[in-house]
């Protein structure tokens, strides 16, 4: 949704997905980890990879903007 909290409309209840909110998430994912993550995808919980649909640059500006999300925990 909105907010990157993982609760939006399109969210999968299958393949909840992460809380981009989280302080605690992102110690754990610095930057090249998120652009990694959105590039490739993941498996589980199931995203799926970018790299055919956006620019590296394109990329790397999703990465800052998830950034903004972060809570300050």
């Amino acid at each position: 949704g909105a907010d990157g909290s993982g609760h939006g409309p399109e969210a999968d209840p299958q393949h909840p997905p992460a809380d981009l909110t989280s302080a605690r998430r992102a110690i754990l994912n610095p930057d090249g980890v998120l652009f990694y993550k959105i590039w490739n995808g993941r498996a589980k919980p199931r995203m799926p990879a970018m790299e055919s649909e956006m620019s590296a640059d394109d990329t790397w500006m999703v990465v800052q903007y998830v950034k903004t999300l972060r809570g300050k925990n």
